[in-house]
């Protein structure tokens, strides 16, 4: 439930004085001499601070039943990668609520083939990150201060020189082997709670951005717009200026870096070579090389440390200069709204204006497990032990002899051992929600002849391999259960199975299907439309009661907006990569139900050009509804 600052409560508290009720007495008789001397007027007024703000506790005192939607999740429906968010603590202020909360996305937990992965100890709610406004990004180790710019002599300017980042050589074994920054570099990210997460691209000529004066460096898919910062808060070189389309600014100058999953290579230096067998016993047996460790990486941070909206309101995220990770207190124009308490390098209370919100954890990890309110009511979590475990990707398991081996990776076969993990929430009503996670193959074999392997020349006939420098198929920890149960509680399954685009026209399909008989279909596109859902029919036992198309616009040249979203950061490495950096508008959608086809379609009659503005908004739409 949402708590008022201070300055919300004293308006609050003066709203029941005389003087202030005489006061509107007074505007009241105003209103009336102003109205006798026209034609026609109305006694409504003008919403007053008091009358807004009443509203909002009304509303918010309001108790709605809680869905089985309400624990945070999110699932992208094509390859299933789920992530949760929850607010903890929401302050409302002059300027919007400001909030307090944690994110968890088992997908972005690294994992190299030698077991080294995430550093949990890094995060202050293990294994929630803090859903606090950054930028984030995986570099080579110990360059640039962990995020560097273009080369060694100017690696302080990240920002001037964006995504301008240089060929390195490996570490020990490895040391004369040069790698390019797809090997080894994420691209970045920034995280905006309530906007969510965007990769960030270089800007290009004739993308539109704010008329300030400043040199805006790169943008995002929904136009959020980059400029430069000289300096950081707590280190050397550049931060970032991010400006929102809503006019909200924000400084990411606070620096922080932890270990992710290295990037490992093959060597067949010394007498000694591994035998690897294909898991699938038909196939042949290749004799390959040592696995070792040839660029270590880090995860990058860059915290904002202020948030200006465009009245001039300023949020303040101040920091732990000992622990950059830890949140010590947010402040709202120049008042404390929240302070941040730590023990163990945990988080383990969050005030705000007299409540607290407590955490507790346990677990071999430590992890969180329980969140209790101010009210004394509280959340809890079970975390499995290998949620880490199911992004371990292995290539020798997964291009056996340079085909696809699905495996159990795969919703229409049990999961393997260690193949599966879980996240449990309940809520303070006792209704707990299980989500079941598996490893999963998805993509195409569309493309698999590039992979194959390397004959090393007078090592006796041994071969390095899979090589697969364009993969076609990913991995991921991907949702194939959620079950929700509890006191009182008819229990309520959902189960999502999978069906990558193994075969022309390579089109991903998802059912989702639950324990009432209701269904939903989705196809997926290919190509330039990787993502899109392109087909959606819901309906239950076999009666489908709901169907819609959606075409989209694939080819964005000479239309009224760029055919890309920006440049990317570094060259892709996969079938999969950049999806997210084309510009393909949604230029029609059909609906039928009951025998009805509804019609949504984008005109395409401005200049010969679909009706978009140059930030892909449409300018003229026809609807229609008819008899199918």
């Amino acid at each position: 439930m949402p708590y008022a600052s201070r300055q919300a409560r004293r308006i609050n508290n003066d709203s029941g004085s005389g003087k202030n009720l005489k006061g509107n007495d007074m505007q009241r008789k105003l209103g009336t001499v102003i109205c006798a001397g026209i034609l026609m007027c109305s006694n409504a007024y003008g919403a007053s601070v008091i009358d807004n703000y009443n509203s909002r506790t009304k509303a918010a005192q309001v108790i709605e039943p809680m869905t089985v939607e309400d624990f945070g999740q999110s699932v992208n429906l094509q390859d299933g990668g789920v992530s949760f968010r929850t607010t903890d603590v929401v302050v409302q202020t002059n300027s919007g609520p400001i909030t307090f909360g944690r994110k968890l996305s088992p997908t972005e937990f690294s994992t190299d083939e030698l077991g080294s992965g995430t550093d949990f100890s890094s995060m202050p709610a293990t294994p929630w990150e803090l859903d606090i406004p950054y930028m984030t990004g995986i570099f080579a180790a110990g360059y640039g201060d962990g995020w560097p710019g273009s080369n060694w002599s100017n690696d302080v300017k990240r920002c001037t020189y964006l995504g301008e980042l240089p060929t390195i050589y490996g570490v020990g074994t490895f040391s004369q082997v040069a790698y390019r920054p797809e090997y080894y570099f994420s691209g970045i990210s920034i995280n905006v709670p309530g906007h969510g997460m965007e990769s960030v691209k270089e800007s290009i000529s004739g993308t539109a951005s704010p008329q300030d004066g400043r040199s805006y460096v790169g943008t995002t898919p929904s136009h959020w717009k980059i400029s430069c910062l000289d300096t950081l808060k707590n280190g050397r070189g550049e931060g970032f200026r991010v400006t929102l389309p809503n006019g909200t600014i924000y400084h990411f100058n606070w620096f922080a870096k932890r270990f992710a999953g290295n990037i490992n290579d093959s060597t067949c230096s010394g007498a000694s070579q591994n035998i690897y067998r294909s898991p699938e016993s038909a196939l042949a047996t290749h004799q390959g090389c040592w696995v070792a460790l040839a660029v270590p990486r880090m995860q990058s941070f860059l915290y904002a440390t202020e948030v200006i909206d465009r009245f001039g309101n300023k949020t303040e995220y101040k920091f732990d200069a000992d622990n950059p990770f830890h949140l010590s207190s947010i402040v709202h124009n120049g008042e404390t709204v929240m302070s941040f308490g730590y023990s163990g390098g945990r988080l383990v209370q969050v005030s705000s204006f007299g409540r607290t919100w407590t955490y507790a954890y346990e677990g071999n990890l430590g992890s969180l497990s329980t969140v209790t309110n101010p009210d004394g009511s509280s959340w809890g979590y079970e975390i499995s032990n290998n949620l880490r475990s199911i992004n371990w990707y292995r290539p020798l398991e997964v291009w056996a002899n340079c085909r696809v081996n699905i495996g159990t990776k795969s919703t229409s076969v049990a999961p393997g051992y260690d193949d599966a993990s879980y996240v449990s929430i309940r809520s303070p009503s006792g209704a707990t929600a299980k989500f079941d996670l598996r490893k999963i193959l998805h993509g195409t074999n569309h493309g698999e002849a590039r992979c194959y392997y390397q004959h090393i020349a007078g090592g006796g006939g041994a071969d390095v391999g899979p090589i697969v420098p364009y993969p076609s198929v990913y991995q991921m920890a991907s949702l194939y259960k959620m079950t929700v149960s509890g006191p009182g509680l008819s229990t309520y399954v959902r189960n999502y199975s999978y069906e990558p685009g193994w075969t022309s026209p390579y089109e991903a399909r998802t059912v989702v299907s639950d324990s009432t008989g209701k269904f939903t279909r989705y196809k997926f596109g290919f190509a330039k439309m990787f993502g899109k859902v392109i087909e959606e029919e819901s309906g239950a036992g076999s009666t489908v009661l709901r169907r819609i198309s959606y075409k989209y616009l694939e080819n964005a040249a000479n239309q009224n907006f760029p055919e890309y979203v920006g440049i990317q950061l570094s060259a892709g490495a996969g079938m999969f990569d950049g999806h997210d950096n084309l510009n393909v508008p949604l230029i029609e959608k059909i609906e039928w139900v009951d025998g009805v086809n509804h019609t949504w379609r984008v005109r395409a009659d401005c200049g010969g050009r679909y009706c978009f503005d140059g930030f892909i908004r449409p300018l003229k739409i026809d609807k229609a509804s008819a008899p199918q």
